[in-house]
């Protein structure tokens, strides 16, 4: 009777530990991501600048404004935007 709880134990850190893994690998993907994300900001702000539109809640008026808008228009761009999902 007490063996089931053994063996279950030990199952069960085993896929404690194979979730720990692959949660670190998440974050390790994410971390890669932003900084794909920033090297696009450097990019931007070193270049572009003059295409960022402030009516359009598009700021670069420094490397954070940039970097800030790059992210938030990379994962989300105009999904909440009123009349663009259809025209």
């Amino acid at each position: 009777m007490y063996m089931h709880y053994i063996t279950f134990s030990q199952s069960e850190a085993h896929t404690g530990a194979l979730c720990t893994i692959a949660g670190r690998s998440l974050v390790w993907v994410g971390i890669l991501g932003l900084v794909v994300f920033y090297l696009y900001a450097i990019v931007s702000f070193a270049m572009m600048r003059s295409m960022f539109n402030p009516c359009d809640y598009m700021y670069c008026d420094n490397l954070w404004q940039c970097t800030i808008t790059v992210i938030r228009y990379g994962l989300i761009g105009d999904l909440f935007e009123v009349g663009t999902l259809f025209s």
